[in-house]
């Protein structure tokens, strides 16, 4: 997969971004959209992991997969959405274990991997370029006809 591509279709999105000028008010736009995009990757991956889980634990990996934002407006208004499990390599405390989930993505010098995240993110970039292209300018409308 390539790590390098450009959007198109942006412009007036980008004018109206500009044009809000306060980063918070950016940051909702933009977390909106990239939220509302990544909603195929997401559902990818839960469905990807289902078959990986054992039947005969508690864990379940597809109920922690989840959309996650972080944003550094300190660092030139950055904002990130991703899809991931929840509690990353280590459980969230007193929940079930789904910490294994990275040794099934990328395997060990014993196990084949199992790839679900790659392959979901992989098989739905199109669509997610696409659904962030048309879910930006009415995230921005929104917020600019709540006046916050």
């Amino acid at each position: 997969m390539a790590d390098d591509f450009k959007i198109e279709g942006l412009d007036a999105a980008m004018a109206k971004l500009r044009a809000l000028g306060d980063p918070k008010r950016i940051k909702s736009a933009v977390r909106s959209a990239g939220t509302k995009a990544m909603r195929p990757v997401r559902d990818a991956a839960r469905t990807n992991s289902k078959g990986l889980d054992d039947p005969e634990t508690a864990s379940t990996i597809w109920k922690k997969i989840v959309t996650q934002y972080r944003s550094r407006l300190s660092k030139g208004d950055q904002v990130t959405v991703s899809v991931g499990v929840q509690g990353g390599a280590k459980p969230v405390k007193g929940d079930k274990d789904t910490g294994h989930w990275r040794l099934l993505e990328f395997g060990t010098e014993k196990m084949a991997a199992q790839p679900f995240m790659r392959p979901a993110l992989e098989s739905n970039v199109s669509q997610v370029t696409a659904e962030f292209v048309a879910s930006l300018e009415p995230a921005i409308d929104k917020i600019i006809a709540k006046g916050r």
